[in-house]
């Protein structure tokens, strides 16, 4: 799965995001913003966390991989950290080295 956050959308990536997904078929969840990607698209979840729909965070719980792009885990989306995804292998792309396995630890930062 991928996990599309505010830093994709700052870069000007989410058209690169988008194809990676379709081409793949990985399904995407977003942070923020959904209306920046259009929800046209198949795989695309709609927004997750704690202001998102629960089927997301439930499918999230549910995954064996998390590709995260642009995106910290706060609190908002991960809600108890010791519980979140555990089951993932999780790989963090960030440019903000702050951001990399502050809240987490990470298969892949």
């Amino acid at each position: 799965m991928i996990l599309a956050g505010h830093g994709v959308i700052e870069s000007g990536a989410e058209e690169q995001v988008r194809t990676l997904a379709e081409r793949a078929q990985i399904p995407w969840p977003l942070r923020c913003w959904p209306g920046r990607f259009p929800c046209l698209a198949l795989a695309q979840l709609g927004m997750m966390g704690m202001h998102g729909e629960s089927w997301v965070n439930h499918a999230i719980q549910e995954a064996d991989l998390l590709l995260a792009c642009g995106m910290r885990f706060d609190d908002r989306v991960t809600g108890t950290i010791a519980t979140y995804a555990t089951k993932a292998k999780k790989i963090h792309i960030e440019v903000d080295p702050s951001e990399v396995t502050r809240t987490s630890r990470w298969t892949w930062p």
